[in-house]
């Protein structure tokens, strides 16, 4: 029923391992640097595969994981460099810190709905992954950290979270697609930072919060739809995003942070939501295509510089909420 604490450790020609039908745990480092080994089936009956089991086992493709499986321990499958696949079984609650780390081959991953608890940097320094889906039993990304992937190109984030961490998938420089579940309620600070070539952001129906620089400098983000949801548009939100060239602002929205929209060279079009009452300092400034704007009635406070350089300005209708136009620049 178990196998103990690096029974096979270091038997780097095993090549083949068939594991009994009543085996339920996998001990701490028990295959670790098991070079040979690379095609592994772990049957229903496992329930623990313990930490560093399957560690440094380099010579390792495919992973078939039962489902009975519920806890992958920290760094199980850590360095684990040629590792294509690794399905996570369907039963899996808990995945330990560093359980896919250094497995720079692999390509797809997808946490399944059953996960509730995630360790730290679970697929860091795997730079082929390209496909991840977050399933909707996470309720916290907590310290997970997809910075700086390099072959990342689409993320699904689960119904199940509640928060973007601060900086989670910053300087995914590849990332294009990104779909965000219906559970976010907030995009914490630089989150998308410097991913320059996502093109596509689907917003779930409960973000309201859209934090500091979350998308400053994705430069490749054309059109933006921002749900009416959302109530708060964060400083520099979307700064540096100079291939955007629409925005239709969501009637819920009640703040434009500071330099939200600085330096959006291309944006044509920015409809100011009717729910907005402030506006904060240098929010469309240098948005040199910007060819009309409609402050509308609710806003009531509006920062300075605000449309500073936009030299394709031609039409400014300002509404009838404004008392005093204080530093506004013309």
């Amino acid at each position: 029923t178990e196998i103990g604490y690096a029974a096979f450790s270091d038997c780097e020609n095993l090549a083949r391992v068939v594991l009994g039908s009543n085996v339920a745990a996998i001990g701490d480092m028990a295959f670790e640097t098991c070079l040979s080994l690379v095609d592994l089936t772990i049957p229903d009956g496992v329930r623990n595969i313990g930490g560093s089991a399957f560690g440094f086992c380099d010579g390792l493709t495919s992973v078939a994981m039962g489902s009975g499986v519920t806890n992958i321990g920290n760094s199980a499958f850590y360095q684990c460099t040629n590792l294509l696949n690794a399905a996570i079984g369907p039963g899996v609650v808990s995945i330990g810190d560093y359980a896919f780390s250094w497995c720079a081959a692999m390509t797809n991953a997808v946490i399944p709905d059953g996960v509730t608890s995630i360790g730290t940097h679970v697929f860091e320094g795997c730079d082929a992954l390209a496909n991840l889906v977050i399933g909707d039993g996470l309720a916290d990304l907590g310290d997970i950290d997809f910075r700086g992937l390099p072959a990342l190109r689409s993320v699904e984030i689960g119904d199940g979270v509640s928060r973007i961490e601060d900086q989670t998938f910053r300087q995914c420089h590849n990332l294009a697609n990104v779909v965000i579940g219906n559970g976010v309620t907030e995009i914490g600070y630089a989150a998308f930072s410097d991913c320059e070539n996502l093109a596509r952001v689907v917003f779930g129906t409960n973000v309201a919060v859209i934090g500091d620089m979350a998308f400053e400098m994705c430069r490749s983000l054309v059109e933006l739809t921002i749900p009416d949801g959302v109530r708060n548009i964060g400083g520099s939100a979307f700064s540096f995003c100079d291939g955007l060239t629409s925005v239709a602002m969501g009637s819920g929205v009640t703040n434009v942070g500071n330099s939200a929209f600085y330096q959006c060279t291309n944006l044509l079009n920015a409809a100011i939501g009717p729910g907005v009452v402030s506006i904060g300092d240098h929010a469309f400034s240098w948005c040199a295509g910007l060819t009309y704007a409609v402050i509308p009635d609710s806003v009531t406070s509006l920062g300075s510089r605000v449309f500073d350089n936009c030299a394709g300005l031609a039409s400014l209708a300002i509404g009838d909420g404004l008392t005093d136009l204080g530093s506004f620049d013309f």
